[in-house]
């Protein structure tokens, strides 16, 4: 038992230091801030695992450029849309997951989908 928590705890404390790997989102979304198109830099690092057209999680959640997957939404409400993001809904968690992002570069998330979307 004590190998195996020695072990553990070499896989996940000391590797990352030794490589120099360390998860580090404010210096992500502090480059996704000064970028022309923050929205889609998001959708792409916290959204598109679920939101893509081929997902690689594949829960039901609505996907990008799909009309018939948005066709219960109301895409013009952009404040309840943000307030299901905020507070998370279904298997989505609270603000997409991305807890270090500010309202605004989520809100240029949703904008992003929707923008994206091939509803008439």
């Amino acid at each position: 038992m004590k190998r195996l928590y020695r072990m553990s705890l070499w896989g996940l404390i000391i590797i990352p230091l030794i490589s120099g790997a360390a998860h580090r989102p404010l210096d992500q979304l502090s480059q996704v801030q000064d970028s022309e198109q923050p929205g889609e830099l998001i959708y792409q690092q916290y959204c598109a695992l679920c939101h893509d057209p081929n997902p690689q999680i594949p829960l039901g959640a609505p996907r990008l450029g799909m009309a018939e997957d948005w066709q219960t939404r109301d895409l013009s409400d952009r404040e309840a849309l943000f307030e299901r993001m905020d507070n998370g809904m279904g298997a989505m968690p609270p603000r997409g997951g991305c807890f270090e992002c500010s309202d605004e570069l989520l809100q240029a998330a949703i904008d992003y989908l929707i923008e994206h979307n091939d509803s008439p």
